[in-house]
């Protein structure tokens, strides 16, 4: 097993077949060691892509089950399972067809409607009547799928639920409403499938909301820390090198106890459940006039060839265009591999991904953007029309993309529309947001990451004190981080940016009587600093590193595998399965310290802890300058989990650095962003469009602008614009 984990499925194998040797000598024929020597080689054999010989042990494994155990039983049910997959790769669909009814009709007798396993079946049965050209009896199971699992979604409490949503199941459901293959698309398929795809990723934070609800209720208080203290300690067990399986999914366990048990403490004070409306025409009743939702998803289109009768599945991009009226256009946009690359290549072109900023001259870079542009945005115009205001949900890599700097005609997408964006459109549906604080700042910057944490102190004006409760913004810049160890370089000028910022505020409420600044900074910027007086400010302005773990380390938006998180092989799995957030976060001081023997590095803080603050009175985050040195897809994600962790913590409005912004534009961007927030009263996504305009449209004596691309475009706002 553990060589196969590794990838060395020959190696695996062949130990496989020396196992399987001894033990057909040694052991009877129907000996239970037997089968499962049988069934671990069957399945390398497969993954090596010997098909007819592990549907040859496959076959074996079921002739025995079948003998000794009840028609009924769940084993039994899984060999079936693992045949029908080998039979269905060898094109022998008729006989996979009749195993997969067997096993769809056992488990509708014996699991729960929502249970996983049930719907892993459905699914199967789905593609199995799809390839046999059975185009209604496919379609009703796919509207059984999105249908449960919409219901699955609105009950995820926390993100380590979302190991029961399986990436196949919901790639099921949206290829056959599609029409993938030879067969119509199905209308009333296709809004079941919106739905689902927002009950997914608007799960979390809509749960994240119920949490925060009862923050004066002194038992949900005692819930929270609780939580809290558990996501500090899985933070430890991430960091160390030891994996201790059994403790990490116990913490986690018990997190999740706790989180079910503050959802139950909001029922009980009469809240009932808060969970945002789903359906498509919920959503677009709150839309504006002039106002369109695009909601993009990445997923594995699943086709049939026509001739061979086999499957194939292709990592794809769709979009769906909302309008105000309710009516709701689904746009494939083709596969995931061409849109990703056009993206990277326009980052790499405007200096997004280099070290050094450069740039690549203005013409390619328009011309690059441009291809950008057709792939993702000009199939969605016909049902755009004459809008001018856009609220996009990203997914996967677009997370990394901003919209509105993209070439449109002879201008760009940001002249021609106000852009703002959402985790998810059911966002739009949350009532009821909480009272913001009295006004007041706190900013961090020249954070001292080599100092150790347990020495840091204050001065008198970089203190740290108790204030009533507040909101936030916060702003992030690159770093680097390998696997779960970092190195965190100085930040020059973020000192000088954290001091400005402060200066901004008390010459723009010098005379209301707002409260002096809190700086953290040096020594004094610690976590536990952050942790305290977070909670108690209107705005956080954050001038420190922001981490992504890289590619190397597994994360859940990679794709789901159910199977994986039932066995469970590695701790890094269960980091992956059970908690993703752990894989990026904030710098403080001491982030360069030694670990522990716990692991545990004191100035590192994870957005799974940043999720679990109480953040409700926050209404600002800036984050920016995000690293620039990981791959495409983990930016993306790593955005959207920062964007994600600090709006289930309460935070209504984050603006973003999609990458390092160099510290000239952004103090004189962040200056005049906040002239126009704090002086201008402007809402808050008219102030940074304006922010932008101002560095774009700087020219020297030439008529040249003085600033690129880069050095502007890379700010994205999320969450409420106004």
């Amino acid at each position: 097993m553990t060589m196969s984990v590794l990838g060395d499925l020959p190696g695996a194998r062949a130990l496989q077949e020396q196992v399987l040797e001894v033990l057909s000598r040694t052991l009877p024929e129907d000996h239970p060691d037997l089968q499962t020597a049988r069934l671990n080689l069957a399945g390398t054999m497969a993954d090596l892509g010997d098909l007819p010989g592990a549907r040859a042990l496959f076959e074996q494994v079921l002739e025995f089950l079948s003998r000794t155990l009840p028609e009924d039983h769940p084993l039994l049910q899984t060999a079936r399972g693992n045949l029908a997959l080998t039979m269905a790769d060898l094109g022998d669909l008729p006989g996979a067809r009749a195993l997969r009814e067997q096993v769809l009709e056992f488990l509708s007798r014996t699991l729960p409607e929502d249970h996983p396993h049930l719907q892993t079946a459905r699914s199967n049965l789905a593609r199995s009547r799809a390839a046999s050209g059975e185009a209604e009896k496919s379609q009703e199971l796919a509207r059984d799928l999105a249908r449960t699992m919409s219901v699955r979604g609105r009950s995820l409490d926390s993100i380590s639920d979302k190991r029961l949503v399986s990436d196949a199941v919901v790639s099921t459901a949206l290829s056959i409403s599609s029409g993938a293959g030879a067969f119509a698309a199905d209308a009333v398929g296709e809004r079941l499938c919106f739905s689902m795809c927002e009950a997914i990723r608007g799960a979390e934070a809509s749960a994240a909301r119920v949490r925060s609800s009862l923050r004066a209720d002194p038992v949900a208080r005692e819930l929270r820390l609780g939580i809290a203290q558990a996501n500090r300690r899985l933070n430890e067990l991430a960091g160390s090198p030891a994996e201790d399986r059994s403790r990490f999914a116990g913490l986690v366990r018990e997190r999740d106890r706790l989180r079910r048990a503050l959802l139950a403490r909001l029922e009980a004070t009469g809240g009932g459940r808060y969970l945002p409306e789903l359906e498509a025409s919920a959503i677009a009743a709150r839309l504006a006039d002039g106002e369109v939702a695009i909601a993009y998803w990445r997923y594995g289109r699943w086709t049939i060839d026509p001739k061979t009768k086999l499957e194939t599945t292709t990592p794809s991009y769709l979009a769906w265009v909302l309008l105000p009226d309710g009516s709701l256009r689904r746009v494939e946009l083709g596969p995931a591999a061409e849109i990703e690359a056009a993206i990277e290549s326009w980052r790499s072109a405007v200096g997004a991904t280099s070290r050094r900023g450069s740039t690549s001259a203005v013409d390619l870079t328009r011309r690059v953007g441009l291809a950008v542009t057709r792939l993702i945005f000009h199939p969605l115009s016909e049902g755009i029309g004459e809008a001018d205001k856009l609220v996009i949900a990203p997914a996967s890599a677009l997370h990394a993309l901003p919209f509105d700097a993209l070439p449109d005609g002879e201008g760009l997408l940001g002249d021609r529309y106000r852009i703002s964006y959402r985790l998810a459109l059911s966002d739009l549906t949350i009532e009821g947001s909480s009272p913001l604080a009295a006004r007041s700042l706190l900013v961090v910057g020249g954070v001292d990451y080599d100092r150790p944490a347990e020495n840091a102190r204050t001065t008198d004006r970089e203190r740290v004190e108790t204030r009533s409760v507040g909101t936030a913004a916060f702003s992030l810049r690159g770093s680097r981080a390998e696997a779960f160890s970092w190195s965190f370089g100085e930040l020059n000028e973020t000192r000088r940016e954290a001091l400005a910022v402060a200066e901004y505020f008390r010459d723009a409420f010098k005379n209301d009587g707002s409260p002096e600044p809190d700086v953290l900074t040096r020594e004094g910027a610690t976590r536990e600093a952050f942790e305290a007086l977070a909670p108690q400010h209107r705005y956080l302005h954050l001038a420190t590193h922001g981490w992504f773990a890289p590619e190397s380390v597994a994360s859940t938006a990679d794709g789901i595998d159910e199977q994986m998180h039932v066995m469970g092989s590695s701790l890094r799995d269960q980091v992956r399965g059970l908690a993703p957030s752990l894989l990026c976060g904030l710098a403080f001081t001491g982030a360069n310290g030694a670990a522990d023997m716990y692991g545990r590095v004191r100035g590192v803080m994870t957005a799974e802890e940043i999720g679990a603050m109480d953040l409700s009175g926050v209404g600002l985050c800036v984050l920016s300058a995000c690293e620039t040195n990981v791959g495409l897809r983990r930016g993306g994600q790593g955005i959207a989990s920062l964007q994600a962790a600090l709006h289930a913590a309460g935070v209504r409005t984050a603006i973003t650095s999609l990458w390092k912004v160099p510290d000239e534009a952004t103090r004189e961007l962040m200056t005049e962003l906040y002239r126009r927030l704090w002086v201008l009263k402007e809402p808050t996504a008219k102030a940074l469009w304006n922010a932008k305009q101002k560095i774009r449209e700087q020219l020297d004596e030439e008529g040249s602008s003085i600033y690129s691309i880069r050095d502007w475009a890379g700010w994205v706002l999320s969450g409420d614009p106004d």
